[in-house]
């Protein structure tokens, strides 16, 4: 990743190969001086090349614990670099989570291990499929949505950090024998009943006749109706 050139590195080399000559009668000693320098994040085959040679390395170099691809990059050619900065930030894209706005209304319907499909925009002709690994236990305040996580394989690097996903769930209502959607337009609210006009098969004129409707639940721009309507019957849905 890259090199670095510290004094305190040098110092620590310097105290390994001065232990290596008290290895069988301290080994505490060089145990200790070897650590120092795998806290450093050094790893056993450089401390080895230092051993074996007997020589100081001016400079030492930077390897990453994970592979994967480079997201950002904090520090350039000559930089100064203090314990405990971030030089880079790395992630291993072969399997990515797709993060969802779900609204608090929505959150009824979701639940961890729920069937999830989704879309990106890059690739439009392309279906995803995975499921629900996380639903997020908090509100945004302002949005009033939660977040809800999907990890999907991304083995062949279609899938790309910051890509917009479009997401729909499938799902089945607590009544199986509930069918009907009608818009919320159609529904007129009169204290606590909810009303809908309905027209009246067969007659020369239309004619509507007002109808109390039980209604289940929201989805999108539509009521779930468990009870007032049936299948077929035309209503007034604006005006």
């Amino acid at each position: 990743m890259a090199s670095v050139y510290s004094p305190e590195l040098i110092v620590a080399q310097q105290e390994l190969l001065q232990s290596l000559t008290y290895k069988q009668s301290n080994p505490v000693l060089y145990r200790a001086a070897r650590n120092k320098l795998k806290n450093w994040k050094i790893s056993d085959v450089e401390i080895d090349k230092i051993e074996q040679s007997g020589n100081i390395m001016t400079e030492m170099k930077v390897h990453s614990h994970h592979s994967g691809v480079v997201l950002k990059k904090y520090v350039n050619t000559g930089d100064h670099a203090q314990l405990g900065d971030v030089l880079f930030e790395i992630a291993d894209l072969s399997k990515v989570w797709i993060l969802f706005d779900a609204y608090e209304k929505d959150l009824q319907w979701i639940t961890t291990g729920t069937n999830l499909v989704f879309s990106v925009a890059a690739i439009p002709n392309r279906i995803f499929s995975s499921t629900v690994s996380f639903i997020d236990p908090i509100i945004d305040p302002k949005s009033r949505i939660a977040k809800v996580r999907v990890e999907i394989d991304n083995s062949l690097g279609l899938l790309k950090p910051e890509m917009f996903a479009n997401g729909t769930i499938k799902v089945k209502t607590k009544n199986e024998s509930t069918k009907l959607l009608v818009p919320q337009s159609a529904v007129l609210w009169t204290g606590k009943r909810s009303l809908v006009y309905v027209k009246k098969p067969n007659s020369e004129t239309p004619v509507f006749e007002f109808r109390q409707i039980t209604i289940s639940t929201r989805i999108d721009d539509n009521y779930l109706i468990e009870d007032g309507l049936e299948e077929g019957e035309e209503i007034v849905t604006k005006g």
